[in-house]
């Protein structure tokens, strides 16, 4: 029998709780706003900031994953069945992972009866996914059969990101989560980098546009991070980003710029620095479409 659950974007009080928390009832609104709110469970405030960086900082996928909640990423658990020297087809997509997802994490566990799931391939086996199917054979096991009453389920959970109307900022921020979930640090850089400067060339010329100044100029993109944009919010009465997740970007653009012309990074980049570089582009981006739509309503 097939159940399934779905869960929304989400975060995990850290203060010994352990309560499962709706990410939007903290992030991205209230957090920019300044808005700290306690968990309702224990009492305690919830440091989102400090919860991203812990989760990007976990060795184990399976908790490293949750982080891709703050791009909006998703989580569809299920079973199927899967009896010994059997072949099934699973279509993601009949268990609401949309076709043009990414896919970030995929885990596989087989209970008493059911075989052992071994994903297939044709004869030109691939590196990447490319489809939301995928096919497994059931390896018979010793405890494998009809012994334990004929069930033959495997559970199986799914974390992806939804393609976003905000295309290019968010396929590249995908983009970039699947390496880091890789461990290729240095090349998350590049589309980490992609998506902040397609975003921050908009909403700069977006907000010149509302606030009645000239927008026909290209300011570099610092000097829209570090002044244009704080002047804006000082107009509008707008909450400013804050300094650590300014300087990480800043540091992400002088990785980006290692890159791109020397073609590597000067020094290893560290998972706790990478985690610390992702987490400041993820927040960066939400931050933007929030200013975005404060600079929009004072214009009301």
């Amino acid at each position: 029998m097939e159940r399934i659950f779905k869960t929304p974007p989400a975060l995990v009080c850290r203060n010994n709780c352990g309560s499962v928390l709706r990410l939007e009832d903290f992030f991205p609104e209230l957090y920019f706003e300044g808005i700290t709110r306690e968990c309702p469970t224990c009492g305690q405030k919830i440091d989102v900031w400090s919860h991203a960086i812990e989760l990007l900082q976990k060795k184990a996928q399976l908790f490293r994953n949750k982080g891709a909640a703050f791009i909006g990423g998703e989580d569809v658990s299920f079973t199927f069945q899967l009896p010994p020297n059997k072949t099934v087809e699973v279509d993601l997509t009949d268990y609401g992972v949309p076709d043009d997802a990414k896919l970030i994490y995929v885990v596989y566990t087989p209970f008493a009866g059911a075989g052992w799931p071994i994903e297939m391939h044709g004869n030109q086996p691939i590196q990447h996914r490319t489809t939301n199917k995928m096919t497994f054979f059931g390896k018979p096991m010793p405890k494998s059969g009809n012994e334990v009453g004929g069930h033959h389920d495997v559970s199986m959970s799914v974390t992806y990101i939804p393609k976003s109307q905000e295309q290019t900022p968010f396929t590249n921020l995908a983009n970039a989560y699947e390496l880091f979930m890789l461990d290729k640090f240095s090349e998350m850089i590049i589309p980490c980098a992609v998506a902040l400067e397609y975003s921050i060339e908009r909403v700069t010329a977006y907000s010149l546009q509302a606030s009645n100044l000239p927008d026909n100029l290209k300011p570099s993109k610092r000097l829209s991070l570090e002044v244009i944009l704080p002047l804006i919010c000082k107009t509008h009465n707008i909450p400013t980003l804050n300094n650590e997740i300014t300087e990480l970007v800043i540091r992400l653009w002088s990785l980006r710029n290692q890159m791109a012309h020397d073609g590597e990074l000067k020094q290893h980049l560290t998972h706790a620095e990478a985690s610390k570089i992702l987490a400041a582009a993820m927040f960066c981006i939400n931050y933007f479409g929030f200013l975005s739509g404060r600079v929009q309503n004072s214009q009301s």
